[in-house]
């Protein structure tokens, strides 16, 4: 009698357990089909989509709570977009994903996202000036965004300064503020930037004369010259 009820309790946990696994695989699937439709709804373009729910995916088991898959599903979308050079901004993922900001930090770096290249938004951001010379402006753009790093801003922010110098040395009359509004940023903050830009070119032009020079860090113009400069 003991051995009967042991067996049907054994089999009572075992089918409580097939039970569990079977509603967390329909609430899993549920979760990405919904992830899926979402990013679809967004008119992103498919390889991204499909990227991004292969990340997902892949990582959604391995990590807990709420608050860090709503998370994963921002850090996820963000490295599927920079893995194809799509300009997403990030704050239209996190208008997409809201609660997705509370530990984004940390699901970026569970992801390994890195961080978004200036150069992959100028050509949305190009093509929102009322110009012209669009394709001089982009090849100058990208051309001087090359190498560029500016820490602690926006990506969307040197872009748009960038573009701006660009316009500048090409002759085009572009005001600041429809720069500005096409990366959909702040006057203030592309000013910033372009002092910050011209800062960097001090740097880096110092830096390639002592690279040029002899062995006391002079001699920096005949650098200048071996590099096909001016």
């Amino acid at each position: 009698m003991r051995r009967e009820v042991s067996l049907s309790r054994v089999l009572e946990r075992r089918l409580r357990a097939v039970r569990l696994r079977v509603l967390d695989r329909r609430s899993y699937d549920r979760d990405l089909y919904s992830y899926r439709v979402r990013l679809k709804s967004a008119c992103l373009p498919r390889h991204v989509v499909a990227e991004a729910v292969r990340l997902y995916s892949a990582w959604k088991r391995r990590v807990k709570g709420r608050s860090l898959l709503s998370a994963l599903k921002v850090a996820a979308l963000l490295k599927a977009s920079r893995a194809y050079g799509y300009p997403l901004y990030l704050r239209r993922a996190l208008e997409m994903f809201p609660s997705g900001r509370h530990r984004l930090t940390e699901a970026l770096s569970i992801l390994g996202v890195e961080p978004a290249r200036p150069e992959t938004f100028i050509p949305l951001i190009v093509s929102r000036i009322p110009i012209q010379a669009r394709h001089e402006v982009l090849v100058e753009s990208l051309r001087r965004a090359r190498g560029v790093s500016l820490q602690g801003r926006k990506p969307q922010v040197v872009a748009a300064a960038v573009i701006y110098q660009s316009c500048r040395t090409l002759g085009l009359k572009v005001t600041l503020r429809s720069v500005a509004r096409a990366a959909g940023v702040s006057e203030s903050s592309v000013r910033c930037a372009l002092s910050a830009l011209a800062r960097f070119k001090s740097a880096t032009d110092r830096d390639a004369g002592k690279r040029g020079g002899g062995p006391d860090g002079e001699g920096g113009l005949h650098g200048d010259a071996d590099a096909g400069g001016k």
